[in-house]
């Protein structure tokens, strides 16, 4: 639907002017619209263009919402005047005029159009209404005429419009009534309509009129011939054009026995040359956000240059290689899907799909690429180990990447991409046991022996967003981490954890540990960000499995990325880092007993290198925590010259850190390496020349304290 994303849906109290700026759809609806477009079309007459304007925009209201369809179409008298008028049951006047400057008693095609659109929208309630109206009669008498050329369109709209009506069980008797009406334009279309040589629009009609003939089962044999002589056509076409192709995979779609589909045209290369220019992933364009404002809101066909989008030019193949994939695997063609994966261009295509970021994910339009890379995932399923290894990896990391691509209403494809990414294939569980027995964990290697890959896909399966809307994503980019935002929440909630929790955790750490292309497209900062709910989540951090496991993965993520931890970005469900560093400090001082893992962890932060004002919270508002940071050393991950250069320049930190030195608070027997920093620092700055300084030298001179007193003027600094 096109509805507004209002934060209030409540707006009976909203006047219209205020409710106008918000939907406009809903402003016109409320001002009695719907009864004055009624008024213009059964009393003032318009002509043709004002019909054809007051339609458009009755097309348009409907596409606003399911209510808003039904609100047309039970309009009193509102869909009987249209029906009457301009979907006739005779066309006799259309025959009669060559000019037409009354479309009163003529058959419209716009007319037929929003018939269709409500019946999209309202479903079945509007089909029932429609048919209350014999308006399957009139479609039959459309289709069967033969009055003017330009008639096709004419026959188009209404042959789409029936074969919504059969959708909802709606004359289903009409299709076996008008078998020999069908069978004649099936039998024109195996004479006359070649694929070599047809225009756009007669390929529209024949697929729409296949579309309705595959309602009836003894149509199929037809059906079935025309797929055999369009499909080898097709290996000797040079110009593969978008009606040709959705021809080809209607017919395919029709059809009960695929025999008759002959692939020979997977050699013409001309099918499959305009792939990757027709790939809305791989664009690197950007929906247009201004074009049109919020309270109307469109499905934004055209990119931010204004032109259109890629997968819907007329030579797009994207639609038509879903569908034959997915018939493919439907039917486990091996052969065939192999020979797809494994064509040069194709091969390319998915290439550059693992590894260039993706555009326009969240275009409306760019659901048939997904439906096509869905395919392409279950095919390389389906094949098992026979596929080539190289090609395998491929689509493994595009099964990632679409499982926070696809679109929130395919939660049943995110599912399924789940189990496949998740596979006991790939999630080796002889390669888990043997780097968690590297760790020498106590019960974590016989958890994993008997544990599964439905154990793992079932966990993240839980938090697949169900029933949602087709412009959000069913699972987030950082889903791998989603159990322990779960668990974070639940304890911020005060609701008590289970043992399965632990589980959770360990299931995900242990992925994170042996498949890190799972969060390979996740910036470092994020990572951390998740990781370190762990220590937030009571004390299961102190367990050992966990605390040996998450030490592990946070070592390996600190160690190579530490220089691009950046807690100034934005962090999706985070009102800032700062918060989490706060909340960090509390639950350290209060539960951690000093765990290592914990410390080395909450000092990060304080490196030199991010905002003194983690440092300043960690030394005064938190400095209870300071006298538990025992870790030596040698234990932290992070060179010990990140917490000692660039030497600091913040005067309030100085303060803290000699406060804290003089006081006791930090010493080295207890706590080096807080030791080390504040001795550092405070020992540096002293050195230095301008007036405070200076007056700091002469006090720490009069310290009764002698071994700070030395240690701070005779400071030597260490050799990194």
């Amino acid at each position: 639907t096109l509805t507004p994303q209002l934060e209030d849906k409540d707006t009976s109290s909203l006047k219209d002017h205020e409710l106008a700026q918000l939907d406009t759809v809903a402003t016109l609806l409320r001002s009695d619209f719907l009864l004055r477009i009624r008024y213009i079309l059964n009393e003032m007459h318009p002509p043709p263009v004002g019909v054809t304007c007051a339609l458009e925009i009755l097309i348009r209201l409907a596409r606003h919402s399911h209510i808003t369809a039904l609100n047309i179409s039970s309009t009193p008298y509102l869909l009987d005047t249209i029906v009457q008028n301009f979907i006739p049951l005779s066309i006799d006047q259309l025959a009669m005029q060559d000019t037409i400057k009354n479309v009163y008693g003529i058959p419209v095609v716009k007319a037929i159009k929003l018939c269709r659109v409500l019946v999209t929208y309202g479903k079945k309630p509007v089909a029932q209404k429609l048919d209350n109206f014999k308006i399957i009669q009139a479609i039959l008498t459309y289709i069967s005429s033969e009055t003017r050329n330009n008639d096709i369109s004419l026959s188009i709209e209404s042959l789409r419009l029936w074969r919504i009506l059969l959708h909802y069980e709606i004359g289903l008797d009409s299709v076996a009534g008008a078998q020999l009406t069908l069978i004649s334009q099936l039998q024109l279309l195996l004479s006359n309509h070649d694929i070599q040589n047809t225009s756009e629009l007669a390929c529209e009609h024949a697929a729409a009129l296949i579309a309705v003939a595959s309602h009836e089962k003894t149509l199929k044999p037809n059906i079935s011939t025309l797929l055999a002589k369009w499909s080898t056509q097709l290996s000797s076409v040079s110009n593969v054009t978008w009606g040709v192709m959705k021809l080809i995979a209607k017919s395919l779609s029709a059809v009960d026995e695929i025999s008759a589909f002959k692939t020979t045209w997977l050699s013409n290369q001309h099918v499959f040359s305009n792939l990757r220019s027709s790939s809305n992933l791989l664009s690197d364009c950007n929906t247009t956000t201004d074009r049109e404002p919020s309270c109307l809101p469109n499905l934004n066909v055209l990119t931010e240059n204004g032109e259109l989008q890629p997968i819907v030019s007329v030579h797009s193949c994207i639609p038509f290689l879903a569908t034959i994939l997915n018939t493919f695997h439907s039917s486990s063609r091996v052969a065939e899907i192999r020979a797809i994966l494994e064509h040069p261009s194709f091969r390319k295509y998915i290439r550059e799909l693992e590894t260039t970021e993706w555009s326009l994910e969240r275009s409306w339009y760019s659901r048939t690429e997904f439906y096509l890379l869905t395919a392409v995932v279950k095919s390389a399923s389906l094949l098992g180990d026979t596929i080539n290894n190289q090609t395998a990896q491929i689509v493994w990391r595009i099964t990632i990447k679409l499982i926070s691509s696809l679109p929130a209403d395919a939660t049943d494809h995110v599912r399924k991409l789940l189990q496949i990414a998740l596979s006991n294939e790939k999630v080796n569980l002889e390669m888990i046991t043997n780097e968690l027995a590297k760790l020498d964990l106590a019960s974590t290697v016989d958890q994993v022996k008997i544990g599964s890959h439905s154990d793992a896909a079932s966990l993240y399966e839980r938090y697949v967003t169900p029933n949602g809307d087709w412009n959000q994503a069913a699972m987030p980019k950082d889903w791998l981490f989603l159990p322990l935002v779960h668990m974070y929440t639940k304890c911020k909630n005060d609701i008590k954890l289970q043992s399965e929790d632990k589980d959770s955790v360990l299931t995900v750490l242990s992925l994170t540990l042996v498949l890190p292309d799972l969060m390979e497209k996740l910036s470092p900062t994020l990572r951390f960000s998740r990781l370190i709910l762990v220590y937030l989540c009571d004390t299961i951090y102190l367990d050992r499995d966990v605390s040996t496991l998450l030490l592990n993965v946070l070592s390996n993520l600190l160690r190579r990325y530490h220089t691009r931890l950046n807690f100034q970005t934005e962090l999706p469900g985070l009102s800032s880092f700062t918060d989490l560093f706060i909340a960090l400090c509390e639950h350290f001082c209060s539960t951690s007993y000093g765990d290592d893992g914990y410390a080395m962890t909450l000092l990060v932060a304080a490196a030199q290198r991010h905002d003194p004002h983690y440092r300043k919270l960690l030394w005064s508002e938190h400095a209870a925590a300071l006298r538990y940071l025992k870790l030596p050393p040698e234990k932290l991950v992070l060179p010990l010259k990140e917490y000692l250069y660039p030497e600091e320049d913040d005067t309030s930190l100085i303060e803290s850190y000699m406060t804290a030195l003089v006081r006791g608070v930090v010493r080295e027997t207890w706590c080096p390496v807080p030791f080390t920093i504040a001795l550092h620092h405070s020992a540096m700055y002293l050195k230095r020349s301008n007036r405070l300084a200076v007056r700091m030298r002469a006090q720490v001179e009069k310290l009764r304290n002698r071994d700070i007193a030395d240690a701070l003027l005779h400071y030597v600094p260490p050799q990194l």
